[in-house]
């Protein structure tokens, strides 16, 4: 589970889990997974305006409102279990014609558009709440063909960099 954080994060800080007897909340799987993730602004104000709403209902309902400090709750605070809000988000990609992706997919298309972006292996690790970066990689290794070369050519780059400076430093001879 989450909270809005200050300075533009969300606090990672509980994992809710179902089993036979209902649901309940847990510590994440590994101590990486207590984690601050900083959001993009465009998520920050969906953030922020779904948390106004929430306190909107947390005011009409009154005592009756489960304040649990859930980001996605029921209307009335209380927990949403993992079966019923994928079924409500499959509902949501059928009524926008979407292809039916499993919402867990989300979390993989984030850590593979940000390794593609050139985001840091350690950082898409913390970011995941991943135990170690070799997982990260393990997991998504196959995403960063040509690595090397963007390694070697960056390399290359460093390289003529360093020579043009040293040339260009270099006391000129008079004939």
């Amino acid at each position: 589970m989450a909270s809005i954080g200050g300075a533009g994060a969300i606090s990672v800080t509980r994992a809710l889990t179902e089993t036979d007897d209902g649901v309940e909340f847990k510590e994440p799987k590994s101590r990486r997974g207590r984690r601050t993730i900083s959001l993009p602004k465009y998520a920050l104000d969906a953030l922020e305006a779904h948390h106004m709403a929430q306190q909107k209902l947390k005011a009409l309902l009154g005592d009756a409102y489960q304040d649990e400090g859930l980001i996605c709750c029921r209307e009335d605070g209380s927990v949403w279990p993992p079966a019923a809000f994928t079924s409500a988000y499959r509902d949501l990609l059928r009524r926008r014609n979407m292809k039916n992706i499993p919402f867990h997919h989300l979390r993989h298309a984030h850590a593979s558009h940000l390794l593609k972006a050139g985001v840091s292996a350690k950082v898409v690790s913390e970011r995941l709440g991943h135990s170690s970066v070799s997982f990260t990689l393990d997991t998504y290794a196959h995403l960063l063909p040509g690595m090397d070369e963007q390694a070697a050519q960056q390399a290359e780059k460093m390289m003529r960099a360093a020579l043009e400076r040293q040339e260009s430093a270099a006391p000129t001879s008079v004939n």
